[in-house]
């Protein structure tokens, strides 16, 4: 009780103090990044031993506080829990990448710079997080890579995309391929309660195709881009079915291609897959000859609404762009990949197999004009 004086009286007033640990502002501070890990399911002893590597993190994008940052928590605990030879996932993914790196732990604790965290996943689909991971250490160096995860504790091992990636990178088909990133790791943990998968890969630079023409930002040059990318596109999925001998693999939607537009001329394919669904299991050829016309078909699309979109804006005229054009860069590009006449007249028979097939009962939504359009080039450009 404390007496004020107002206007030569006094008042008694009473000041309810509440007590100190309802203002404790230390009890209001979110748990750090270190107990976090901790009670995600990282090893004491792990923790500790990281401690220094674990302060310099820094996610670019990604509130881990929030609900769904939770997930990126378990991820970081994950890179840096045991595998089965003794090292901790980060440790093996960095001799992946350098095969010539040595005395990786004590490297790790003592020159790491920064290791920051992005998720580059775009929330396309519902299937799995993906984040880069840039290890920037003392001496400059900069080892980057992707690490995904499914977003569902699948019961069937066969329904994780993580799972299914690492049975393809494990299998002869990953050998010196080119069209697919290289794989560094893979690792089954139970975290947070919960039952992960997680697989790491080479990061690949651009953008998928989607996300490139819809953030594309230009006139009149994106019709010529669409030709590049239809050509390099095409020289990709070509190398694949050549070497998968009439093959691919499944769910290679435009989505799941990256372009890399800042550099196409470099050594390596401008196209590379980020994502798959693993092997055909039945009916093969046919779905995979399917999924190559419905990826000219999604192309197709994305071009004319871009198209009508400049036309409408008066930056292009009709004689400016000619789908037609298009369909032939990326057959031409395609066939010429295959350099073999059984593995053309295979291509030729396919297609003519899903033009046979009703519109509606075809597996992917395809225009009969389209596919008559593929077979009259194949029969009169392919080897006999």
């Amino acid at each position: 009780m404390k007496a004020i004086n107002v206007n030569g009286s006094n008042i008694f007033v009473i000041f309810y103090i509440k007590s100190m640990e309802t203002f404790n502002l230390e009890s209001e501070k979110k748990p750090s990044l270190f107990s976090r890990l901790e009670l995600a399911g990282l090893d004491q002893a792990a923790a500790e031993n990281f401690r220094s590597l674990i302060e310099k993190i820094k996610f670019s994008n990604i509130n881990i506080n929030s609900e769904l940052g939770a997930i990126h928590i378990d991820m970081i605990a994950s890179l840096l829990t045991k595998q089965e030879n003794g090292e901790v996932f980060l440790q093996n993914i960095l001799k992946a990448i350098n095969h010539d790196w040595q005395e990786v732990e004590e490297f790790l604790i003592s020159s790491t710079k920064e290791l920051d965290v992005e998720n580059i996943d775009l929330d396309i689909g519902a299937n799995r997080r993906v984040d880069k991971i840039e290890c920037v250490f003392a001496d400059e160096a900069i080892y980057d890579f992707t690490l995904s995860t499914d977003l569902v504790d699948h019961k069937d091992i066969n329904n994780s995309n993580s799972y299914v990636e690492k049975e393809v990178f494990e299998s002869s088909l990953a050998e010196n391929n080119p069209v697919l990133q290289r794989y560094f790791g893979y690792l089954e943990r139970k975290l947070s309660g919960r039952n992960y998968r997680l697989i790491a890969k080479e990061y690949l630079p651009g953008k998928n195709i989607s996300q490139y023409f819809n953030e594309f930002e230009g006139g009149a040059e994106i019709m010529l881009a669409f030709d590049d990318v239809a050509c390099e596109l095409a020289y990709s999925m070509g190398s694949l079915y050549k070497r998968m001998q009439g093959k691919l693999l499944e769910d290679l939607k435009l989505e799941n291609i990256i372009y890399n537009y800042e550099n196409p001329d470099s050594d390596k394919l401008a196209c590379r897959i980020c994502d798959h669904s693993g092997y055909y299991e039945e009916n093969a050829e046919y779905r995979s000859v399917s999924q190559i016309l419905a990826q000219l078909s999604s192309l197709l699309t994305v071009y004319s609404m871009k198209a009508d979109q400049l036309e409408k804006n008066k930056k292009i005229s009709q004689e400016d762009y000619n789908p037609e054009d298009l369909i032939v860069n990326y057959l031409e590009s395609f066939v010429s990949e295959l350099d073999d006449p059984n593995l053309e007249q295979l291509l030729l028979k396919k297609v003519r197999e899903v033009r046979s097939v009703e519109a509606d009962e075809r597996i992917f939504d395809l225009s009969d004009d389209l596919l008559e359009f593929i077979i009259d080039y194949l029969e009169n450009n392919i080897q006999n």
